[in-house]
Parts: structure tokens; C-alpha cells; sequence
């Protein structure tokens, strides 16, 4: 669905509705870390720079990553006077408006203002509610300020705002494809001519096979979805670079505090059919998805000496993420009715799984206008779910140069994370579909002893988790640049399974489970050659990934974990290698002219997979020759030409043209596809795409002209 933004580095990265997961790539505007994957991100505007840090990272600054981070660096205010506007107009509808301005208050003082309106029409078309979808309204905007009350002294502030209002996204069902399997209504399955209506299941097919033949972006959705965002930021960073140091080459110590908020709140049908199946959105005023975070930072960064230089620091990082309003688990807590299975409490805010209403009160001849034949499969169900993370970590990294040839790097990170959730989660009654056509089924969300102990997951958790992650890398210079090798450690913290019941005793040893650990090994080359006009970065990676967090069923017919048999349960029992080369290359091969050219490959395998069925303690489970899920094709490469024309007069004018390629993905990797498979419905075939531009700069003005 819509706002939705997972970050994928060297295979390790990703995101999860579920905010008790949290995923191995990190992403940063102006050093605060940001922790969900959902509305996460607001619009790039005026920003500076985008610095991608790749494999484990945590020596430097921030939170610890296994994967890499990204970080966005925004503009700060400077010291003359700057605007500029930026207007565009696009096909399907697409109208930006992107504004800035940059004002010298006083001699020591100034701020930058920041705007941007984008809107967007979208490129499907629902045939049921004959409509385009996929609108997007996005408005935000930014004030910075900087004070320069000496020539040691500088302290930044930043206001930041946006608001985001879209159809969330389209999709299309695809039938059964090729190989009979596409899964459906979100992964559930078939069986439907035994859960709604003789026939459902010929009816269901024809209905995505009419929108197949209707164009690549149609479907019929007969719900008005939505997905609508609202995030805050707010943060103050000191930095001070005494002028004496003493004894000391140079010193510097930053400070650094940030709070962010996000609001999220959506309507999305997973099934894309006129039916009232799949449906999942956010109830109640203050049902909504939320993510609070706070995050202080202290570095000190110094030269001891010609040869001695360091970094240290400590970061904090405390998050609160919801989803629903908080209230619901310790409602029923408090009520009693955990023993007593006379009490009921209603929940009224939250998250509802439309999945396969009943309509008991439907009065027609067939469901969805009358009840099922069968009450079977995924039923409707409410959750709430309340997350609270801490983390601290200490770390410093120090370059020590041995001699002219040589340089040493070397670093070390603690890091300990408190987590901690609660988790509730129930089947609803009622769910009348008629009220309401357009949207989810009216409802009552009652909690029980019933519906809760007996039927749902009820559960609560809290661990610790932490870790000593080292590193250290060797620097050889050459005459045209550096070789480098390189081992660093990281670690992606612990969590908990949700989806059981904590308050069973054998639950206690599957509850949580413990971190996952990458060892990085990796040899590169940076710099210039054939007379400093080619200048290349190069590296060859292996990453030894232990311990991973991955999906396993297990039997539960004496339902000693709760109501589902089987149930699923994350637990570390995987080890994979990810190998790859990275190569970057920029040139000025001629006197006006620019090259570019980046390739990528990433191998990415199971050396181990299994664990003891627990079913059968007499026999072992092997999946290691399943696909790995890590959404990265194998191959990217990306290729940019451009010259400079000079013009009598002065102007210029540059055409640029650029090419980019990736090898086909297997998307059905969650579906357990095996390397030895043939390619699934979900394959997506590799591509490649293309763009040219010219750009028309006058010899006078502060404008430009692109086409």
C-alpha cells in the first residue's frame, strides 16, 4: 500500500507494517534516525546531499545498522540572500510547486523557509466505482535557522511539516497465473466455493480476468481507499570548534536533539475486486497507526597529532509506536476479563482486518448480500498494538596513520536496546457489509474471555537485547589513491512473536526472539587516474549473516500456544552469505563532457536453513534452497552521458542521456519459491530505462531551461 517505503542494502533491509519488527537498513534526515517503514518519509526538498553508507554501521554517528544508511542532509541557512522556484508539469496530472528562500536576518543570524505542493492524479482506473485512482496530495515545508553567536559557536534549529492525502495505491488481481500460483486476498488461498457461495471460485477468476483484459491498470476496487499522513519534526544541534585546543591539533564537540511524529491513517483493499474481502484499515478517531521518537546525540571529534584522529560518541533513541490508541489491552486487563468470562469490554479504536466477513445480517439470495454457506477461514478481527523502544549506545572510532604508506581504523559499538510491546487481538461480531459499501463492514469489537484468551492473541513482552559490534580497516597508499581492507560487525536487535499467546505457559520459550549478526569482509580501491580525469571506487564484499530471523510453522493440535494450528513463529534459524562487487566510476574523458557509470552485483544464499520439526523431533526441516527474500536483483547497472556546448555569448547548452538495467526479481520468495523452480506469476522480468535531457543556462541570469 501507499506511503509504505522500504530501504534494502546488499540484501539486508526491508520494513514491516508490524512496528514490533524492525529491519536491518536505516534511514536519516539530518542525523535523526527514523524508525517505521510506514508514512515514514516526507518530500526531498532542498536537500544538500544523500550519503549511502553501506554494510554494518555504528561507529560513527546514529543507531546501529546491519545493512547500511541513508542519509539526507538538507541545506542550512547561510549568510546571503537566495530563492529559487522550481514549477513542473507532467503527464497523469502531476503539478509541483517547490519554493525556497534564504534570508540574512542580521550578521549573525539566519533562516531558510522551505514549501512544496505536489499533486498527482494517478494512472488507474476503477471500473467498479468508474473512476482514476491513485490521487496524491502532498504539502510540506521546512524553517531552518542558524546562530552564529561567535566564531566558535553555531547552533541550527528545524521546524518541519508535512501533510500527505492520496487514493493509496492500485493494484490488479492477476487470476491464478501461469503456474496456478498467484496468491490471493493478501496470501490467504482458495477454497471459496466451500467459504461464501457454490461457484465462488469460477466467479472470482472471470472477475480478474475481465480486469486483466481491461488494460494493465485497471481494477475494481469497490471500496474508496485512502492513505493519509501527517508527520512533525523538530531539532536543535549545537556545534562548537574551540579556536585554541590546546596541545591538540583541532577539537569538537556536537550536540544533537531531535523529536518527530507521524500520524497514519488508511483504507486499503488487498483483494482489488468488487467483493468485501481483504479489506485492512485504521477505526476511531484515534485508531490510527502513530510513531513518537526522540533522539539525543553527543560526539566528540579531535587530532591529536598529524597521525592521531578520533571520533566518540553517545546516542539515545526512544520510540513509541502504536497501533490503535493504547487503551484496549489494559481496558480489558483492567476489567477482569482475562479469568472472568462473565465481563466484556468494547475496543472502538484500532485496526480491522475485513479478511472474509460472514454478513449475518444480509437478506439476499448469495453472499456478500447473505450470510457465508460456511463459517470457515479467515475470520474479521480487531488488533491493537503498543510498542516502546530504548536504545543507547557508546561508541567511538579513531585513524591512526603508521606512516606515510600505512593507516589504521579501527572502532567499537555497545549497544543495548529495551523493548518492549503488548498485543491484542480478537475476531469481531457483526460485521454487516450493507451499511456501508464503500468502505470496511460495521462492527462490534468485543473483548472476552471468548474472544480474546480462547480465540485471539493476547499477549505482552518486554527483553533487553545488546552487543559489543567491532571493526577495523588497513589503508595502503598508491600512487592513484588507496586499497583498503576491511572486517566490521553489526548486529539487528531482537523482537517478539505477536501472534501467540503469552499468557500460555509454553509460550514462554518462543516469545521472544534473540538478534541476527552480520560479519562484513570486504577489499576496495579509490581513486584517479589517466591524468586525474577518471576517478573510480571499487570494492569486492562477502557478509557472513547469522542467526537470522526467519518464519517457522509449527504444529499445534492441543492448541498449547493458542487458538491457530499451526501457528507461525519468527525464530533465528538460518546462516546465509551475501557476496558481491560494487563499482562506481566519473569521468571528464573530454574537455566538456561528463561520464558516469555504476554496476552492481549481489549474491545472496542460504548455507543453512533448517531446524527440528516440531511436529517430529525425530526429523529436521531443510529450506535452504529457498529464494532468499531480500528484494535486490542480482545485477544493476546505471550509465550517464552528457557535454557542454558553448555558445556565442556564453550560455551553454548540455544534452545528458542515461540508461539503467536490473535482472529480473523473484517477488514469490516469500512464498517459499525454490532456486530449482521455474520462474513464478510474481517474477518480475529485468528491465531497463532510458531518459534524455538538455539543459539551456543563459551567459547572464539566475535561470535555466530543461526539456
Amino acid at each position: 500500500r501507499a506511503n509504505n517505503t522500504r530501504i534494502v542494502i546488499r540484501g539486508i533491509g526491508g520494513g514491516f507494517p508490524d512496528p514490533v519488527r524492525v529491519f536491518g537498513s536505516g534511514m536519516y534526515i539530518d542525523g535523526h534516525y527514523i524508525p517505521s517503514s510506514i508514512g515514514g518519509y516526507m518530500s526531498t526538498v532542498d536537500i544538500e546531499r544523500i550519503e549511502l553508507l553501506r554494510g554494518p554501521q555504528g561507529t560513527l554517528f546514529g543507531k546501529n545498522v546491519t545493512g547500511g544508511a541513508v542519509n539526507i542532509i538538507s541545506v542550512k541557512p547561510g549568510e546571503d540572500f537566495d530563492a529559487s522556484l522550481v514549477a513542473r508539469l507532467t503527464d497523469d496530472g502531476q503539478r509541483d510547486l517547490r519554493g525556497m528562500v534564504n534570508l540574512p536576518i542580521t550578521d549573525n543570524f539566519f533562516g531558510r523557509l522551505t514549501f512544496a505542493s505536489e499533486e498527482y492524479d494517478g494512472y488507474y482506473y476503477n471500473r467498479f466505482l468508474d473512476r482514476d485512482s491513485g490521487f496524491t496530495e502532498s504539502t510540506s515545508g521546512r524553517a531552518s535557522f542558524r546562530f552564529l553567536p561567535n566564531d566558535e559557536l553555531t547552533i541550527d534549529a528545524d521546524l518541519s511539516v508535512s501533510k500527505k492525502r492520496d487514493d493509496n495505491l492500485g493494484s490488479q488481481c492477476i487470476g491464478y497465473g501461469e503456474n496456478n500460483d498467484a496468491p490471493q486476498w493478501g496470501g490467504m488461498g482458495g477454497n471459496l466455493e466451500r467459504r461464501l457461495y457454490a461457484g465462488a471460485e469460477a466467479d472470482f477468476v472471470a472477475l480478474c480476468q475481465e480486469d486483466m483484459d481491461a488494460g494493465e491498470f485497471v481494477f475494481s476496487s469497490e471500496k474508496e481507499t485512502f492513505s493519509n499522513v501527517d508527520t512533525e519534526g523538530l531539532s536543535l544541534g549545537v556545534d562548537w570548534i574551540p579556536l585554541d585546543s590546546g596541545s591538540w591539533n583541532s577539537l569538537g564537540v556536537k550536540a544533537k536533539a531531535a523529536y518527530r511524529s507521524m500520524e497514519y491513517n488508511y483504507l486499503a483493499d488487498r483483494d482489488y475486486l468488487p467483493w468485501p474481502v481483504d479489506g485492512i484499515g485504521t477505526v476511531g478517531a484515534n485508531g490510527g497507526i502513530s510513531n513518537e521518537s526522540l533522539s539525543f546525540e553527543l560526539l566528540f571529534e579531535g587530532e591529536v597529532n598529524d597521525r592521531f584522529k578520533f571520533t566518540t560518541g553517545f546516542n539515545f533513541f526512544d520510540e513509541t509506536a502504536l497501533s490503535g490508541n493504547d487503551q484496549c489491552y489494559d481496558q480489558f486487563v483492567a476489567s477482569g476479563g482475562v479469568t472472568d468470562p462473565s465481563i466484556s469490554v468494547i475496543c472502538e479504536e484500532g485496526l480491522l482486518f475485513e479478511l472474509v466477513p460472514n454478513n449475518p445480517l444480509g437478506t439476499g439470495a448469495t453472499w456478500p448480500d447473505a450470510p457465508r454457506i460456511n463459517n470457515g477461514g479467515p475470520v474479521p478481527f480487531f488488533q491493537n498494538v503498543s510498542v516502546w523502544n530504548e536504545s543507547i549506545g557508546v561508541f567511538a572510532n579513531a585513524t591512526y596513520e603508521i606512516n606515510e604508506d600505512w593507516k589504521l581504523d579501527f572502532g567499537g559499538r555497545y549497544t543495548q536496546d529495551d523493548r518492549e510491546f503488548n498485543n491484542i487481538e480478537f475476531p469481531v461480531t457483526g460485521c454487516d457489509l450493507t451499511s456501508n459499501p464503500t468502505g470496511l463492514c460495521d462492527f462490534q469489537a468485543i473483548m472476552s474471555q471468548a474472544t480474546v484468551v480462547d480465540e485471539g492473541f493476547f499477549n505482552t513482552a518486554a527483553d533487553t537485547f545488546s552487543a559489543f559490534t567491532p571493526m577495523i580497516s588497513l589503508t595502503r597508499n598508491i600512487d592513484s589513491g588507496i586499497v583498503y581492507g576491511l572486517i566490521s560487525e553489526g548486529f539487528l536487535t531482537g523482537g517478539f512473536n505477536t501472534e501467540i499467546n503469552s499468557n500460555l505457559p509454553a509460550v514462554a520459550e518462543i516469545l521472544p526472539y534473540d538478534p541476527e549478526k552480520v560479519v562484513n569482509y570486504e577489499l576496495g580501491y579509490k581513486g584517479r587516474i589517466m591524468d586525474d580525469r577518471v576517478e573510480i571506487s571499487a570494492n569486492v564484499f562477502l557478509m557472513d549473516y547469522t542467526d537470522q530471523q526467519r518464519i517457522q510453522s509449527i504444529s499445534n493440535p492441543g492448541g498449547i500456544y493458542g487458538s491457530d494450528d499451526p501457528i507461525q513463529i519468527v525464530d533465528n534459524v538460518a546462516q546465509s552469505t551475501i557476496s558481491g562487487v560494487e563499482f562506481e566510476m566519473r569521468a571528464t574523458p573530454w574537455d566538456g563532457g561528463y561520464m558516469t557509470l555504476d554496476i552492481g552485483y549481489l549474491n545472496n544464499e542460504y548455507e543453512d536453513y533448517s531446524f527440528v520439526d516440531p511436529a517430529n523431533p525425530n526429523a529436521v526441516l531443510d529450506f535452504s534452497n529457498i529464494i532468499i527474500n531480500d528484494y535486490t536483483p542480482d545485477w544493476t547497472v546505471n550509465f550517464a552521458i552528457d557535454h557542454q556546448f558553448q555558445l556565442d555569448g556564453g550560455a551553454t547548452l548540455t544534452p545528458r542521456a542515461n540508461i539503467y538495467y536490473q535482472s529480473g526479481l523473484e517477488w514469490a520468495a516469500e512464498e517459499n519459491w525454490t532456486t530449482d523452480q521455474p520462474a513464478s506469476s510474481c517474477y518480475q522480468d529485468g528491465y531497463v530505462k532510458a531518459d534524455a535531457r538538455v539543459t539551456y543556462t543563459p551567459a547572464e541570469g539566475n535561470w535555466t531551461l530543461a526539456a
